[in-house]
């Protein structure tokens, strides 16, 4: 498994729209408010960005995607690799019928407000790691 390390590991990775930071605290960026740096923190602009990274980055090189931060706890130790951070570009919702397309970005409170709104009643049991429907 690949590591970045020193201050010119961003200049490892491919070209973003979105940004890049080397050594970023994720201690604002989640709910628990505690815990250590990710190696990389990416910020993509929006779907098409984080799909061209993913492709054009090392194989051997670890990913974690996060979306609003809530339930995740991060080791003191930070996280090696790169953090995605997915930002407003991820939190859109539609509903067509009886379907709800929510971002991964999006709090699953506010997918259970949407789908009670639309009328569909299985939404608020749906596990928060189930999407309704799984759209970036």
């Amino acid at each position: 498994m690949m590591s970045l390390h020193g201050n010119r590991a961003c200049d490892m990775l491919p070209p973003v729209r979105g940004s890049l930071s080397h050594g970023a605290p994720l201690k604002d960026l989640v709910w628990f408010r505690a815990g250590g740096a990710a190696e990389i923190l990416f910020r993509p602009a929006d779907a098409d960005d984080l799909a061209v990274f993913l492709a054009a980055k090392p194989a051997d090189l670890p990913v974690l995607v996060i979306g609003v931060g809530s339930n995740l706890l991060v080791r003191d130790g930070g996280i090696p690799g790169v953090v995605v951070r997915l930002s407003s570009a991820f939190r859109k919702v539609e509903t067509d019928g009886l379907r709800v397309r929510a971002g991964a970005a999006r709090r699953r409170s506010c997918r259970t407000r949407l789908g009670s709104t639309a009328s569909i009643k299985d939404v608020s049991s749906a596990p928060a790691w189930l999407p309704i429907s799984a759209s970036l």
